[in-house]
């Protein structure tokens, strides 16, 4: 325990001084922090273009984690990268040391350098991006090895991760399935308790009028810029890459090289 607590500390400083040198890096981070800012500092807009950064770069997420993250919007970035960076190093430290409880010693040595070597590269871009993924992932984790011994702070957790982000929202049926229907049930409530939350202190008319926006926003993306919004990871975007011919002219990077296995319509594509 002490180990790891001492190692968990040594990598966040690291990891947080290294952010905090190269903050313009935290392009995902710049997001969240110029939109918090927007909207609690200088009264401007939250969804949409925003003068602080550009196409396609737009907050995407809802009211709840614009409210999670106003303690940062006061600060300098390079501090926040810094911040940031640090508490998602620290989070690694308990998820660990869990993961280490349900291991003997002789299977976690291998398990633990299988999993560094293929999962190091994607956890160095995100702490360069600054994007919440990690945190959600982590929460994620740490709520699916908890699940026997703490079924309260698992349903709270995947609550919480699925009220910033939609995806872990899909591990539900897979509990109901598993016959962890209560969990499932919790967390759909959590879910949307910490969603209106925000309500309380933005006031009932501000919270449904930013989730309107945000709902808004999305729909347009989705409708009217198709296949124009740059390819991503998201399963949206991995499917157009592969069944349309993307047309990339006009993109922020126009070197994508076409891989599609065949040309259908990406109207189809999207709408599947």
């Amino acid at each position: 325990m002490r180990r790891t607590i001492i190692l968990s500390l040594w990598f966040a400083l690291a990891g947080g001084i290294v952010s905090a040198l190269r903050p313009l890096k935290a392009v995902d981070l710049h997001v969240y922090y110029a939109a918090a800012r927007s909207f609690f500092l200088l009264s401007g807009p939250t969804y949409g273009p925003n003068q602080e950064f550009g196409w396609p770069l737009l907050y995407r997420y809802p009211p709840f984690f614009l409210c999670l993250f106003r303690p940062l919007a006061s600060l300098p970035l390079r501090a926040v990268a810094e911040i940031w960076a640090g508490l998602e190093l620290v989070l690694l430290g308990p998820l660990v040391l869990i993961w280490y409880r349900r291991y003997t010693s002789y299977h976690f040595g291998p398990a633990l350098c299988l999993s560094a070597c293929l999962l190091l590269p994607y956890l160095l871009y995100e702490l360069q991006a600054g994007n919440v993924q990690l945190f959600l992932v982590e929460m994620v984790c740490l709520a699916l090895l908890l699940g026997d011994e703490r079924p309260l702070v698992t349903s709270l957790s995947l609550g919480l991760a699925t009220a910033i982000k939609v995806w872990p929202g899909f591990i539900l049926p897979f509990l109901v399935v598993r016959g962890r229907w209560r969990i499932a049930a919790r967390s759909l409530a959590a879910t949307a308790a910490f969603t209106v939350a925000p309500g309380l202190w933005l006031g009932w008319t501000n919270l449904f009028h930013l989730l309107t926006q945000w709902f808004l926003q999305e729909q347009r993306i989705n409708a009217l810029l198709g296949d124009r919004w740059y390819p991503s990871q998201s399963l949206r975007g991995v499917l157009l890459r592969y069944f349309t011919c993307m047309d990339h002219w006009g993109l922020p990077d126009q070197n994508y090289p076409h891989v599609n296995l065949v040309s259908l319509s990406s109207w189809e594509v999207r709408q599947f």
